[in-house]
C-alpha cells in the first residue's frame, strides 16, 4: 500500500501537470479570483487565498510528509513554508 500511495500521488500530479498545459491560456491569477466581496470582514483570509501558490513546494511537502508517514521518519515542515516559495530539501520526483 505505501508504494500505491506514493504512485498516486506522484502520478496524479504529472496528470494535472499535464491536463493544465493542455488547456488554453484562460487561467485567472489567484489575486484576480478573490476579492474583498468573497470574503467580508476577513482580510486575512483574502490575503492567503489569494497569494500565489507554489506548485512545486506543495507537491515537494506532500510527498515528503507521505514518505515520513510510511517510513515512521521525520515528517516535519522544517524549511519549507508549503505554497508561499519555500525552500526544501526534498528531492523533485516530478515529471
Amino acid at each position: 500500500m505505501a508504494v500505491q500511495a506514493i504512485l498516486n500521488l506522484v502520478v496524479g500530479s504529472v496528470l494535472i501537470d499535464r491536463q493544465v498545459a493542455r488547456q488554453p491560456a484562460q487561467r485567472e491569477d489567484p489575486e484576480e479570483l478573490w476579492t474583498a466581496d468573497d470574503v467580508p470582514g476577513s482580510p486575512e483570509l483574502l490575503a492567503h487565498l489569494a497569494h500565489h501558490v507554489d506548485e512545486q513546494a506543495v507537491f515537494d511537502y506532500a510527498l515528503r510528509v507521505l514518505v515520513g508517514a510510511i517510513v515512521g521518519g521525520d515528517d516535519s515542515t522544517d524549511g519549507v513554508d508549503a505554497g508561499r516559495g519555500g525552500t526544501s530539501t526534498t528531492p523533485t520526483c516530478r515529471g
